[in-house]
């Protein structure tokens, strides 16, 4: 289980694994209490309506499911105790309540994971994942029109009897589709938008750099100010260059008009923007009735929660009254019927 979040844990674009690495490890945690003859030769549509009960010859015998050498040696000392075979059948229980949960939960037999999986380098030329990597255009649709669907059909056909692509070796698979792409364009339209499907840890990056941007000065940012900075902040750190040297201009040519109307219209949206919650702030107090009172902004706030606080008493008073009226009307209908 470790090994598989690890690897999906890595910067590199992996989702044409998930297929294969998620049935891997369901097989694997089966393998731990199960027969190993009656696995080996299922895939994954078999495995996700596998019958997991006790009766239903799967199940290894309880003394014989993996718990570790060192479980063993404890175990060798009182094995007749009736402590061993309480924790026999709790161990046996435990696992096959984990294998149901991630029987449940694992998307084994996902069409648009299987349709993924054909963009791996290594089943190129075969028929099924000719058939599969085809799929693609209707499992996601937005990224070509109508016009281009036969057009993808064709160079997916010609794709896969191609014996002219470099073999993948160490290259990531993204690295090595780009110079597919551009031999197979409308495909590579497909698999750009594929690869592009997010599974890594940068959201877990992304709030290490929250931290270099929001501080005691800046803890009101909205989002939109917040994304703005953190894509110049990824931008200059994908290209490996700062700021100044990235912005600069060589002496002589024209400013961005862009840029510039852009600068100049920034304060008046501010503003805008501003003003559109104070109209909202102004009318949540109006429906709420309250008074506008002369105070700083605490003494405001304290007024607008009491305000909150009791027009949600209100509410509940009034669900509360309607739940009892329905009860009698219903115990009403119960005595005229008898």
């Amino acid at each position: 289980m470790k090994s598989y979040v690890c690897l999906f844990q890595s910067k590199e674009p992996l989702v044409h694994k998930l297929h294969q690495k998620q049935e891997e490890l369901f097989r694997d945690f089966l393998s731990c209490f199960g027969k190993q003859e009656h696995l080996i030769a299922k895939g994954p549509k078999e495995l996700q309506q596998l019958n997991l009960n006790q009766d239903g010859g799967l199940i290894l015998p309880k003394e014989k499911v993996f718990c570790g050498n060192a479980v063993k040696e404890i175990i060798k000392i009182g094995h007749r105790s009736t402590f061993v075979q309480s924790f026999y059948e709790q161990a046996s229980s435990a696992y096959i309540l984990c294998a149901r949960y991630l029987q449940q939960k694992l998307p084994l037999y996902n069409p648009v994971l299987r349709a993924i999986s054909s963009l791996d380098p290594d089943i190129q030329g075969h028929s099924v994942s000719c058939q599969l990597m085809k799929s693609l255009k209707e499992l996601i649709p937005v990224a070509l029109t109508s016009d281009e669907k036969d057009l993808y059909d064709r160079e997916v056909q010609a794709f896969h009897v191609d014996v002219s692509l470099p073999p993948q070796n160490e290259t990531s698979i993204d690295q090595w589709w780009a110079g597919v792409m551009v031999k197979y364009p409308t495909l590579g339209a497909v698999v750009r938008g594929v690869l592009s499907i997010f599974h890594g840890p940068q959201v877990e990056s992304s709030f290490n750099i929250m931290g270099n941007i929001m501080d005691a000065k800046s803890s009101r940012m909205n989002v939109e100010t917040f994304d703005a900075i953190q894509t110049v902040k990824y931008s200059l750190r994908a290209t490996g260059a700062t700021a100044v040297k990235h912005f600069s201009r060589k002496p002589g040519t024209t400013v961005c008009a862009k840029l510039c109307s852009s600068m100049k219209g920034a304060a008046g949206q501010y503003k805008r923007k501003l003003a559109a919650k104070t109209a909202e702030r102004e009318a949540k107090q109006k429906r709420l009735q309250l008074q506008k009172i002369q105070g700083n902004k605490h003494q405001a706030k304290v007024q607008a929660d009491k305000a909150v606080t009791a027009s949600r008493l209100k509410f509940v008073a009034r669900q509360k009254r309607k739940a009892r009226i329905e009860n009698l009307d219903e115990l009403a209908r119960k005595r005229l019927k008898q």
